[in-house]
């Protein structure tokens, strides 16, 4: 009989000596955290502005997968609400869901079916996906040991990551604390900033940073502000249809090879919706989004030169 736990605190080692006849205890070193395969950065942003500066967060870097952590569930319900408002597609986990809805959001999440997860600390134990390039606190850490727990998400398998946290200006010292703790400096975030994994502040002989290079986040597909013309599509379902502006980019990015920073400009009225798309891709996306359906509707999609 073999018996596995991450910790071994009193009642698990009651548990064993009750039930395993002398048993051999073998412990087994931790992995090196994944401290230094990721970027650390943070955000400094007024508590009102959190939101918006989220969306402008994911937009600008990409991410192939990312999971954003609030502190509480009604955080996460609110935050998920929020971006999917903003046209951003997300699903929520957190314990509050029965364990077939946690299971499913996980297998779509493994499976690279949805991009972006926002979660507690607790609904988020145990994850181990490799293909998550990003990890965003939304919350600040209660401490500096669950900022490591969440940034463990990513940089994973031989696989670089990144990590942003939104603070507000009175979380400043938090900050320096979770730099204290993982002994590493967390550099401030801005649009197309691209840097080595900070080296550990106490590494001897240790040489100025050099500066960092901005270009282009590295999940690169051109952004829609640089230069690419887009069309507008018109859908042919609305409210009344109980649409809403991330079934619209959900329906684009599921059928297309498109992603959600592609889709831009989701109006959703009562009877029909409009959406904005790279217009060399236009005729492509009506083509294969037509006919699909969403909540229960079928839609229909049509290039328009409307304005």
């Amino acid at each position: 009989t073999a018996l596995f736990s991450a910790t071994v605190p009193p009642e698990i080692r009651r548990l064993a000596d009750t039930f395993m006849h002398d048993p051999a205890w073998i412990k087994v070193r931790a992995a090196t955290l994944t401290i230094d395969t990721v970027e650390h950065f943070y955000l400094e942003v007024p508590d009102r502005d959190k939101p918006e500066a989220l969306v402008r967060v994911l937009r600008e870097e990409r991410p192939r997968q990312a999971i954003v952590f609030a502190r509480t569930k009604i955080g996460v319900d609110r935050l998920a609400r929020r971006l999917g408002d903003a046209g951003v597609r997300v699903k929520a986990l957190h314990g509050d869901m029965s364990q077939g809805q946690r299971d499913g959001v996980m297998i779509a999440f493994k499976g690279g079916r949805e991009r972006l997860l926002v979660a507690t600390d607790v609904a988020a134990r145990g994850l181990d996906i490799t293909g998550v390039s990003h990890v965003v606190n939304y919350d600040i850490p209660n401490s500096p040991d669950i900022y490591v727990h969440r940034i463990g998400r990513t940089g994973r398998a031989g696989e670089s990551g990144r990590a942003v946290t939104l603070i507000t200006p009175k979380q400043r010292r938090e900050l320096e604390a979770i730099e204290r703790h993982a002994k590493t400096e967390v550099g401030q975030w801005a649009p197309g900033v691209v840097g080595k994994p900070p080296a550990p502040i106490e590494a001897a002989g240790a040489t100025p940073e050099e500066p960092r290079e901005t270009r282009r986040p590295r999940h690169t597909k051109p952004h829609p502000r640089e230069g690419v013309a887009y069309a507008k599509l018109v859908v042919g379902a609305g409210k009344s249809s109980g649409l809403e502006p991330a079934d619209v980019v959900g329906a684009v990015v599921d059928n297309t090879a498109l992603e959600n920073a592609d889709v831009r400009n989701v109006r959703v009225l009562e009877r029909f919706s409009f959406v904005e798309v790279p217009a060399d891709r236009a005729p492509e996306v009506a083509a294969k989004v037509s006919g699909k359906r969403v909540r229960g509707t079928e839609l229909r999609l049509e290039v328009t030169n409307r304005r």
